[in-house]
């Protein structure tokens, strides 16, 4: 599991989720604005949920990112310890970070925390998501509605 990886990954996520509706916006004009403006607002709300989600993922993989360097950085300050400067003050001050951060945390727990958020998202994608999946349908039911009305009255005058 490499963290670094994988929040890179939620990060890229979180700016996709602020984009969205941005690039959504973009290409209606004002008479289609109205009738997806459920939509988009749902669209918004569903990736508002998602954001934090990615900020709780990436907190979990900052956490095992520390953990993971957390015997390094006890080797830096015991090396430090029996030969003074020979580290940065910078150096040390991160490695005690690290140890500092990790303290009292196991990778069962920093497994655990991400399996529970996880789980979580799934749990949201079967409930919000779906619920979106429905409103796009309703939503493209009733415009697909308005337009074949709006081309019968052209074809009928």
């Amino acid at each position: 599991m490499d963290p670094f990886a994988s929040i890179r990954v939620f990060q890229q996520y979180q700016m996709t989720c602020r984009t969205v509706t941005d690039y959504f916006l973009a290409y209606i004009g004002e008479t289609e604005f109205d009738d997806l403006k459920t939509l988009l607002q749902q669209i918004s709300d569903t990736s508002e949920v998602y954001f934090k989600f990615a900020e709780k993922e990436i907190k979990n993989y900052d956490k095992l990112r520390s953990f993971q360097g957390r015997g390094e950085a006890i080797k830096v300050l015991n090396i430090e310890k029996e030969k003074p400067n020979t580290f940065t003050a910078e150096n040390i001050q991160c490695c005690r970070k690290i140890i500092s951060d990790t303290d009292g945390t196991t990778l069962s727990q920093i497994q655990d925390n991400i399996r529970d958020t996880n789980k979580k998202m799934i749990s949201t994608y079967e409930t919000a998501h779906r619920r979106l999946l429905q409103i796009h349908r309703n939503t493209f039911n009733n415009i697909s509605e308005k337009v074949q009305k709006q081309a019968d009255s052209i074809l009928y005058l």
